[in-house]
């Protein structure tokens, strides 16, 4: 067994990653978010749009085509149809300063064959940027200990953690050079207000358990 520290601190999801594209060549991994695609466009929150708002040079790539159509239909370019666990499969013949995934790892049935893959598409002091779920999230277990339910997204199959990305990162010749946390907010106002006090917990006393995580990772110079 090991026991290891966490660290980080609470930032702005989408403006962290925002702000590591601008100027960069950027695949974005799982940019079309659907089936939420329209309803994050309509709202201004589309992770996607962003992105090449700021980035020199962005390519888009999303395992579903429906996701993908709508893209296109807005007039994004450079858009295709992949799999996050068949990377080798894109016709992609470039190397990128960065690498976004954001939140497709808990969708994934074998991690380990993203991992594998996306090192070839990362330039030498390129960056992969991962957010996913945080399994320590005090959200869930207060759901847990009060309602002894469990919510989750019907196709999220892993929960990750930085002591699990870690050694997914050590397995595959990547290192993590940083480590943020985020929050999310319901629309819900009855729970944004059960939720309130442990808001500001997380944000000035444990960022540890805030609702997901954020991880700048890089190659390992061998």
């Amino acid at each position: 067994m090991e026991s290891k520290k966490l660290k980080g601190s609470l930032v702005n999801r989408a403006e962290k990653i925002i702000s590591l594209c601008k100027g960069k060549t950027v695949l974005h991994l799982g940019c079309a978010d659907y089936p939420f695609s329209r309803e994050q466009y309509e709202a201004g929150n589309l992770l996607h749009q962003k992105i090449t708002d700021v980035a020199k040079y962005a390519v888009g790539v999303d395992i579903s085509a429906e996701g993908i159509a709508f893209l296109s239909s807005l007039g994004y370019k450079n858009l295709l149809v992949g799999d996050a666990e068949k990377l080798e499969e894109l016709n992609i013949n470039q190397q990128f300063d960065v690498v976004v995934a954001g939140e497709i790892l808990e969708h994934l049935s074998n991690p380990g064959m993203f991992f594998s893959g996306i090192k070839f598409f990362l330039k030498n002091n390129g960056i992969l940027i991962l957010s996913v779920p945080n399994a320590h999230a005090v959200k869930s277990f207060i759901r847990i200990l009060l309602l002894r339910k469990e919510l989750i997204h019907p196709d999220h199959v892993y929960y990750f953690s930085q002591a699990t990305i870690d050694h997914f990162c050590n397995r595959y010749g990547l290192k993590i050079r940083e480590v943020f946390y985020y929050l999310t907010k319901s629309k819900n106002i009855v729970k944004r207000l059960i939720f309130l006090p442990f808001f500001y917990f997380i944000k000035y006393l444990c960022s540890c358990i805030g609702d997901g995580l954020i991880f700048v990772v890089e190659k390992e110079w061998l």
